[in-house]
């Protein structure tokens, strides 16, 4: 999205630290990005949740995915170039949330 970021990161340790994982990933990102731009790039506070079973990552992926779609800027997900995933492919992920066959 233009404006802001959708992101799903799963920790590799039993209690991973995700407050860490985002404090740091702010700092280091908007660090070089105001370096290049001369402006930040994050504002104060963000929104983050836990997603604890699958039938909620399908759904939070599902948001996702049909963000750009619902903002109007593509009429489906894989026209968004800034969509994807290190671990997925985009059908897999469209396929997960079953975008296209409820009232996405």
């Amino acid at each position: 999205m233009p404006d802001h970021l959708h992101l799903i990161a799963s920790g590799l340790e039993e209690c991973p630290d995700a407050n860490a994982f985002i404090s740091l990933s702010k700092q280091y990102s908007g660090y070089y990005f105001k370096r290049e731009n001369g402006t930040r790039l994050w504002q104060r506070y963000g929104f983050e949740r836990v997603i604890r079973d699958e039938r909620e990552l399908a759904l939070t992926v599902g948001y996702i995915v049909g963000n750009p779609v619902r903002a109007g800027l593509v009429s489906h997900p894989a026209e968004y170039p800034y969509l994807g995933s290190d671990v997925y492919t985009l059908a897999h992920l469209l396929l997960m949330c079953a975008y296209g066959r409820s009232a996405e």
